[in-house]
């Protein structure tokens, strides 16, 4: 009997975890829910190697096949120079399927869970949305801009601009947005997007230690009405925007991050809320985790994302028809209204239309982005 007459190979694949076999040859670091990444073990870098537990590739000198990633026997061949029956024999496969295990990784507390990293953060993301505002920052305005993203979009999930960012792909400094993700007070990760980068590949980078979970809980509402999971900051940037201009104050939005489907954290938050909607680009990514969740499923239509729909100008009414189907009332927009508050009120007041009364209350109008700024953000206007 030969070797490929014992082995089950979708069973020697499903028992070894990737992540355990390449921490062996190389030091990674958390990248996203899931994914790790580290210099590659063939051809060195800072972070070009990126695995999950049934796959991994090198954005230089092993890159996916056709856009399908490497499992662990092509990377056993890949690294030592073997072929596949050799491969499975080093991987164990000449044991019967039925006693394949896999070591359990060794839990490790987040570097962004330490004060340092905290501190850092804070930092580096407080300067980069200075610079943002500034002649530096253009370049980082412009490509927003060019997505649609408004001003008041970006300043709501706490933008930036770093200028030198570097770029571990490229080997050199570049001009980077920086969008950072905050649950409660504490950041979990900080993203950066580097506007000039062509390739998919080059587009990212992240801030080394970080955990990228939840992005954009720093603006949920008190309702817990309904909540949309997609995938991707600029998507959840976008679909914020559109519903705001909608007047759905009523619906939040939380990005999940990548394609590698929904994680704890964001179907823990989905408990909260009474309507849940989740959109992808993979219809089966969207359908099993609506199942899993008792959600409602969107796909992408026609392979748009919400951001092609936002720059096409056909988000906003892309949503109201979507949560007119799921059976939500449609708001109808707002452009202002006028609040009668406490003289010693804490909301921030717009600047060019408040007065005080006789009563000593504040009379005070707001646009609805001033008014949701004041409430979400809780920056003075």
């Amino acid at each position: 009997m030969g070797i490929m007459d014992r082995i089950d190979t979708d069973k020697l694949k499903t028992a070894v975890d990737l992540r355990d076999l390449a921490a062996q040859h190389t030091t990674l670091r958390a990248w996203a829910v899931g994914e790790l990444a580290g210099p590659c073990p063939k051809c060195g870098g800072t972070d070009r190697f990126h695995v999950k537990a049934d796959w991994g590739y090198c954005n230089q000198c092993w890159p996916s096949d056709k856009g399908t990633s490497h499992d662990a026997i092509a990377f056993v061949q890949w690294l030592d120079g073997c072929d596949f029956r050799e491969a499975c024999e080093k991987l164990g496969g000449d044991l019967p399927a039925t006693t394949a295990t896999r070591r359990q990784p060794e839990k490790k507390s987040k570097a962004c869970h330490g004060d340092d990293w905290q501190v850092e953060a804070k930092d580096s993301v407080t300067q980069a949305v200075a610079v943002l505002d500034t002649d530096e920052g253009k370049p980082g305005r412009d490509y927003l801009e060019g997505r649609g993203i408004h001003r008041d979009t970006w300043e709501a999930f706490g933008l930036g601009y770093d200028p030198a960012k570097w770029h571990s792909g490229w080997e050199r400094k570049a001009g980077a947005v920086v969008m950072p993700w905050v649950i409660g007070d504490k950041y979990t990760a900080i993203k950066y997007r580097f506007p000039e980068a062509k390739d998919k590949p080059d587009r990212f980078r992240a801030k080394g230690g970080g955990e990228q979970s939840l992005f954009g809980t720093r603006l949920i509402g008190a309702h817990r009405d309904s909540l949309i999971l997609c995938e991707g900051e600029l998507n959840a940037m976008s679909l914020w925007q559109a519903l705001r201009d909608l007047g759905r104050g009523d619906v939040d939005v939380v990005s999940f991050g990548s394609e590698s489907g929904v994680g704890d954290p964001a179907k823990k938050l989905a408990t909260k809320y009474r309507r849940v909607i989740v959109w992808a680009d993979k219809a089966g990514i969207a359908r099993d985790a609506a199942h899993a969740m008792g959600a409602h499923g969107v796909k992408s239509p026609r392979g748009q994302d919400a951001n092609d729909l936002l720059q096409a100008g056909v988000l906003a009414e892309f949503m109201a028809r979507t949560l007119q189907r799921l059976g939500t009332d449609t708001a109808k927009p707002w452009g202002a209204v006028t609040l009668i508050l406490p003289g010693d009120t804490t909301l921030g007041l717009p600047v060019k239309n408040w007065h005080r009364l006789r009563s000593g209350e504040v009379k005070a109008t707001y646009t609805r982005h001033e008014l949701e700024a004041a409430l979400l953000v809780g920056r003075t206007l």
